[in-house]
């Protein structure tokens, strides 16, 4: 998983704008194929709380909603090539990318020949005209674009579903267009099918200005005429925009307005004929490409029509910086430290939530937070992968099905709680924890606490309370004080390994309840008891402690078995039947003296020598068990 983010560039906002659906190059972070690019994910912040809508239109451009971009604005982003793509209609998919103000908003991304052209908005999508092919689908100013031949071609839009362009009201009219034609051409016109008023977008042949007309039935009309020459082959940016709250020059028909690349332009000619309003009706065609002035010659992109109040001079200032120039208006994107792969991500203070099945926040490196809280309630969410975490106060809830929070690395906390309250939940998988103290609970079916390496707590508190919980398997425990309790069929809180504890209270009751397999015990003073049918407290291993009370009350309780116990002052009950006590090993006087147990006895279980750790097979130094990178698997 890639995580970035980039800032943007403060002297291209010409103002704070509001719900800004900014363009975005995605193959600039990385983004090499439709996969990926529909996985892509952008937030307002490295901890992926506040997530923004956006339309995934192609492998390489997106488009996504800024909620309030200003000068200081910075984009996160995260792609995996796994997620899918948002379904349009989604809180953060393409329909919602769009403002309210859009009634349309078409890409051109669409074979003509085959498809129509889509309204990214959600309205009726336009349908092709002419004789155009696939070959008119061309390379354009973002990404696709279509090319007219100047005889037949046009896209046509229902205009039901977008604006009644009247002469009270208020609306704007957007497009991308390339031309060299020296005869004139419209690249907007809006027809009622039973009058002859019209509003038509044109551009001069004789001296390619571009042409504003708003004309009504009754001969009402509004002809505005603009100064720069725009038929010379370049790509261009044109706005019209007709404010019906206001008046023109000549009365009551409201003010019109050009703008060329975001500069609002001089209008060289304005004429105005009669006063009043229009008789303008939603029952139009929107036509693209083609009017009573001619067919266009060209090529087109990025086609917007926008109702209601206009967008201000500083939006298509700010739209045209954009779209013009975008690795210009957010520079470099660069990797942020823990979101994605091989990434380190260091803060003071960190909220994470995941939210969303199958949804990760960091892989493959290393998260370091003074103060961090991570929220997990998606299946299948994953916090690290082969990654460490060095936090000071951490909080850690994992709530989703298979949700994972680290695995092959380690999580060091000076002060940590970690809860597991869903099934089949692993908190950490062949990794160390070290924490003081810590409070560790699984509640869920068959969830797991660490699998395959090390716990270092001073003082721990470790609840095991459903069925198949683990807690440890095959690794160490070394704990001053600790406490464990496990109440959940085949709940295993170790094995194969050693659990050492200064102080230690160590209760089974459920049945099958399992406290270490194959392990030893290094406890002083130590109290057991198993009140659960087949409770197991010990196979396989030692249990030294000094004092010592055992209690097995259920049938058939085993207590050890393979070894033997040492205790110097020891009270054992066992009051059900069949009970095991100690099975299989004749009495030693130190049960990890050399020759009795696989591993020699040490006062540090992570010192060299000492079981399991010991030279390569150890993933971290002997001082500092977090310190060191760890193997990859």
């Amino acid at each position: 998983m890639a995580f970035k983010s980039a800032t943007v560039n403060s002297s291209l906002v010409a103002a704070t704008l509001t719900d800004f659906p900014s363009y975005v190059d995605l193959s600039r972070l990385g983004v090499t194929t439709l996969a990926e690019a529909q996985s892509v994910r952008f937030y307002a912040d490295a901890g992926k709380v506040v997530e923004w809508a956006r339309e995934v239109v192609s492998a390489s451009e997106g488009h996504v909603k800024i909620p309030s971009l200003t000068t200081t604005t910075v984009i996160y982003a995260d792609y995996d090539g796994v997620r899918a793509d948002y379904a349009v209609t989604d809180t953060y998919g393409r329909n919602a990318t769009w403002p309210s103000q859009f009634v349309l908003a078409s890409h051109f991304q669409q074979d003509p020949s085959t498809t129509n052209q889509v309204n990214s908005k959600g309205g009726t999508d336009g349908v092709d005209q002419g004789s155009m092919t696939a070959g008119d689908l061309v390379t354009a100013k973002i990404e696709k674009g279509l090319d007219l031949d100047g005889v037949d071609d046009e896209i046509r839009y229902s205009n039901t579903n977008y604006q009644n362009f009247a002469t009270t009201a208020s609306w704007a009219m957007a497009a991308w267009y390339k031309t060299s034609d020296t005869t004139d051409s419209n690249i907007y016109e809006n027809r009622t099918s039973s009058t002859n008023a019209f509003i038509t977008l044109i551009i001069s042949g004789s001296t390619g200005r571009v042409n504003f007309l708003n004309r009504s039935a009754a001969g009402i009309a509004h002809y505005t005429i603009g100064t720069t020459d725009t038929n010379d082959g370049v790509w261009r940016r044109v706005w019209i925009k007709r404010d019906g709250s206001s008046n023109g020059t000549g009365g009551a028909n409201g003010a019109q307005a050009i703008y060329i690349n975001g500069v609002k332009e001089t209008i060289s000619s304005e004429t105005i004929t009669g006063a009043g309003s229009s008789n303008y009706s939603s029952s139009g065609i929107l036509r693209v490409g083609r009017g009573l002035n001619g067919p266009f010659q060209g090529q087109l992109d990025e086609i917007y029509v926008w109702s209601g109040s206009f967008p201000s001079d500083g939006w298509i200032t700010t739209e045209h910086n954009n779209q013009s120039n975008e690795s210009s208006f957010w520079g470099t994107w660069a990797d942020v430290g823990g979101g994605g792969m091989d990434y380190d991500l260091d803060a003071d203070t960190q909220t994470y939530a995941l939210t969303g099945s199958s949804t990760g926040l960091y892989h493959n490196r290393k998260i370091a937070a003074a103060v961090a809280s991570y929220a997990f309630t998606g299946n299948n969410a994953v916090l690290a992968k082969h990654t460490r975490m060095t936090a000071s106060t951490a909080s850690f809830a994992l709530t989703g099905s298979d949700a994972t929070f680290t695995r092959q690395l380690s999580l060091r906390a000076e002060t940590a709680s970690f809860g597991i309250t869903a099934n089949d939940v692993p908190v950490l998988k062949h990794s160390v924890i070290s924490a003081e103290p810590a409070t560790y609970t699984l509640i869920g079916y068959a969830a797991y606490f660490p699998k395959a390496n090390t716990l270092g707590a001073s003082t721990g508190v470790f609840s095991l309370t459903s069925n198949d919980a683990q807690l440890l398997r095959h690794y160490v425990m070394p704990c001053a004080t600790a406490a464990f309790a496990l109440t959940g069929n085949d709940a295993i809180t170790a094995y194969n390994r050693a659990l050492e504890a200064e102080t230690a209270d160590f209760e089974l009751d459920t049945s099958d309840a399992q406290f270490l397999r194959s392990l030893a015990i290094l406890g002083a003073p130590a109290t057991y008891q198993l009140t659960g049918s087949d409770a197991g407290l010990a196979k396989c291993f030692a249990i030294a402690a000094e004092p010592s009370a055992y209690a097995l009350t259920s049938s058939p309780a085993i207590l050890t078995r393979g070894y033997s116990m040492v205790a110097g002052t020891g009270a054992f009950v066992l009051s059900g039947v069949p009970v095991a006590f100690i099975v299989g090993a004749p009495p030693i006087t130190d049960p990890f003296s050399p020759g009795s147990t696989p591993f020699t006895r040490r006062t540090n279980p992570f010192s060299d020598g000492d079981s399991p750790f010991t030279g390569q097979d150890r993933p971290f130094s002997p001082l500092d068990p977090i310190g060191q990178r760890a193997p990859r698997p």
